[in-house]
């Protein structure tokens, strides 16, 4: 076994090419490596611990031309001086940034420098391996422990927009029925950049209220490279390599979760299991034009059998896409990108209760449902001169959605302390339902003067199936106050219509709701403080309005068939609000810690109709289940050495609102009286969630391949953070009392990852 062979270090001096000035806070990197520098007060650098071989030397700052040295030869034990000067230059027109609440994550980003690297998140905890989970490490992004759904600013997960090279997916999770997906869809080793914006997002994204998360996939390295890959929840394999015209990149994971459930003490009878394949070949002679082929496909089943044989389910669920995709650049002035497409999104649930020993059916669900989409998309950009860069583009699609839906429910009523009667309650819903989606986006980016930069746009979107067309007009500004300090500030509208595929045909709706609408405010500043310290803070503020009904289940806990349950609510708010502030800071000065953190403070609340909701709610303003007023959190990796890394990660936040169960006397109609409860919609809070995750990383280079395996520790101080109670009575000396146990996140978990490359 063979460590790597340390040969040093790169030092040296960072100036301005026009006077000589010495440059602070300029980002160099050594390519292709997790080695770095940040220079300081003086312009100087250093770079340690650096193998021997040839590197190429990449320094970037805002303000400034990239610079790059190539063939930088290193020798073992021996030091190497590399100054570096770079030239000013205004941020290009079509690197500009202007959206507040931007974030960079797996990619370099010239300008967005609150970025995740590949190697910091590979190097942080993450539960399960999950780029959705890494994400809800940023400020104004929630989420919970058995999920890689996340909400954003208020917004629940549907909307939010998420695409993958310029597709976008629609409900891109394994395991549906596991708090609305478990694990994403897409393997974080194919993924190359993402964007994330959390609000006021310019018009060229649409359709959604709340967010934006743009996936691109990587370019895949030349020649040939192959990795394998044993996880906590899943293990995968990746191969990707090509030619100069001619490029593959392909991933295919298997699950096992149902041993992650063992480990931590559930259900031994839930089996879970799923798996997905990603592929792209990218080709073309010409650089002018690149065309590729991409597919994307998952597929999951979940079986689920009672110890005493009582309840069963069983579910299947599958995802599949094909895009094809023509980049075409004329010149330095005109780009467009153009896909065609095809998707299908089916579901299967089956499910029945029994009473035992009777042996008699309560409930039974079989829901059958399939979204079929085709379409073709064109996104445009072109540069009108030194000051305006125009974008506009439309999308075209045809969709189909067929539902088959059977339910039937055996309630038991209770009419006095003796006496029960039996009541059927049967649903069914037969439908196909066919439409399209028209889309039209236009937009200007206007250089008003050096430091000021505007983006204004305006979104048609028109739904033949609801019969609505919606205009969305976005508008942004940016202020550079020097080569630290950038402000910016953002308003839109945004619209969003029901789904094809989203009837609620389980409760008896057979008819599309109109459009909701949020409108968003943003306003923000992002300022770099010292070599290799960035901070923003940024406000914003939300108002809904044409909200959807919706059913919601007021007990928090994980359950398949929630439409049989009998803490189901139909909620009818009539306007809603989220505002906030977050604070976020990051530190990386190259060497070997590097650290960043977050606080938000959030509020997000509805107000419910007069007229429908349940009385104990009508008219009165409360919190959304996610709601978490604070929340806080700190990340830090430490280097000792570039074959190793350890890092930890800590978050504490606000219990989100429940609502509880109370015990009342009920009195039947022959007179008698007895105790029952009853769920109150009206909220509490669970106590404050805080968990802390560590993990410990080792890379091993040989000569013709790489081993790297991590420990991690999720929830290392096995901290009982409550998900929900279980209510039971208590009958003592003659008096009835109703008592709660709790239930519980996830316990202390420790897991081993490994990977080899080849």
């Amino acid at each position: 076994m063979a460590g790597p062979a340390f040969a040093g270090e790169v030092r040296g001096r960072v100036t301005d090419r026009a006077d000589g000035s010495p440059l602070a806070g300029v980002n160099l990197r050594l390519a292709g490596t997790r080695l770095g520098a940040v220079s300081d007060s003086a312009g100087a650098y250093l770079i340690p611990n650096v193998p021997a071989g040839t590197y190429r030397l990449q320094a970037s700052m805002i303000g400034y031309r990239t610079a790059t040295v190539e063939d930088l030869a290193l020798r073992s034990d021996t030091a190497l001086r590399q100054d570096v000067a770079l030239r000013a230059d205004a941020i290009p027109l079509n690197e500009m940034v202007v959206t507040p609440g931007r974030f960079s994550v797996i990619q370099s980003d010239p300008v967005t420098s609150q970025t995740l690297s590949r190697e910091e998140v590979r190097a942080m905890p993450q539960f399960g391996e999950d780029i959705f989970r890494a994400i809800v490490r940023l400020p104004g992004v929630s989420g919970s422990d058995f999920s890689a759904r996340f909400n954003v600013r208020g917004g629940d997960y549907d909307q939010i927009l998420v695409t993958l090279d310029g597709l976008e997916l629609d409900e891109p999770f394994h395991l549906k029925d596991i708090a609305g997906g478990s694990v994403s869809i897409v393997d974080v080793e194919v993924i190359g950049g993402i964007d994330m914006m959390t609000g006021g997002f310019p018009a060229a994204y649409g359709d959604r209220q709340s967010a934006a998360l743009e996936m691109t996939s990587r370019r895949p390295h030349p020649g040939h490279r192959t990795s394998a890959g044993l996880g906590l929840m899943h293990a995968r394999v990746l191969s990707e390599g090509g030619t100069e015209g001619f490029s593959w990149l392909m991933s295919a994971r298997r699950g096992y979760i149902d041993l992650v459930l063992k480990m931590i003490g559930e259900e031994e009878n839930l089996s879970p299991d799923f798996y997905d394949l990603f592929g792209k070949l990218t080709f073309g002679k010409r650089p002018e034009d690149r065309f590729s082929l991409e597919v994307l496909g998952s597929s999951d089943r979940l079986r689920f059998k009672e110890k005493d044989a009582s309840d069963t389910f069983n579910s299947r669920y599958g995802n599949g896409y094909a895009w094809f995709t023509w980049d075409a650049t004329r010149g330095s002035r005109l780009h467009a990108r153009t896909l065609s497409y095809a998707g299908r999104i089916t579901r299967r649930r089956d499910g029945a209760t029994f009473q035992v020993p009777a042996s008699v059916i309560e409930e039974i669900v079989d829901d059958h449902r399939r979204t079929d989409v085709y379409g073709i998309k064109s996104d445009w950009t072109a540069q009108a001169g030194p000051s305006h860069l125009l974008n506009f583009g439309f999308e075209a699609r045809a969709l189909r959605a067929d539902y088959a839906y059977f339910k039937r429910d055996r309630n038991v009523v209770q009419v006095s302390q003796n006496t029960r009667q039996v009541r059927y309650d049967t649903t069914r819903a037969d439908l196909e339902v066919s439409g399209g989606r028209v889309s039209l986006y236009a937009g200007d980016r206007w250089r008003i003067a050096g430091p000021l930069t505007a983006d204004a746009g305006l979104r048609y979107d028109r739904h033949s199936y609801t019969g609505e067309g919606r205009v969305s007009p976005r508008a942004g500004l940016a202020l550079a106050l020097g080569s630290e300090t950038v402000v910016r500030a953002a308003w839109g509208q945004y619209y969003q219509a029901q789904g094809i595929g989203d009837l609620d045909v389980q409760e008896g709706v057979t008819a599309f709701r109109r459009a909701a609408m949020a409108t968003h405010s943003v306003a923000g500043v992002e300022r770099r403080i010292g070599p290799g310290l960035e901070a923003r803070v940024e406000g914003y503020y939300k108002r809904y309005r044409h909200i959807r009904d919706r059913f919601e289940n007021l007990q928090d806990d994980v359950t398949f068939v929630p439409e049989i349950e009998d803490d189901r609510i139909h909620l009818f708010p009539e306007a809603g609000t989220a505002r906030g502030i977050e604070v976020y800071l990051k530190r990386d000065a190259g060497g070997r810690l590097s650290w960043w953190t977050a606080y938000a403070y959030a509020v997000t609340r509805e107000t419910y109709d007069v007229l429908q909701s349940p009385v104990e709610i009508r008219g009165r303003e409360l919190p959304r289940r996610f709601d978490q007023p604070h929340t806080f959190s700190i990340d830090m990796i430490f280097r000792p050495s570039p074959a190793w890394h350890l890092s930890a990660a800590w978050q504490i936040r606000s219990g989100w609102p429940f609502s509880p169960q109370r015990l009342v006397q009920v009195t039947a109609p022959d007179g008698s009286r007895f105790f029952t409860t009853q769920w109150d919609p009206q909220y509490e809070r669970y106590p404050p969630f805080h968990r802390l995750d560590v993990k410990a990383g080792r890379q091993f280079t040989f000569r013709r391949w790489r081993l790297s395996a991590a420990l991690e520790v999720v929830n290392l101080y096995n901290r009982r953070n409550v998900r929900g109670y279980d209510y039971f009575f208590r009958v003592q000396g003659g008096a009835v009392s109703l008592n709660r146990e709790a239930a519980t996140w996830l316990p202390i978990l420790p897991s081993l990852t490994v990977s080899a490359e080849f």
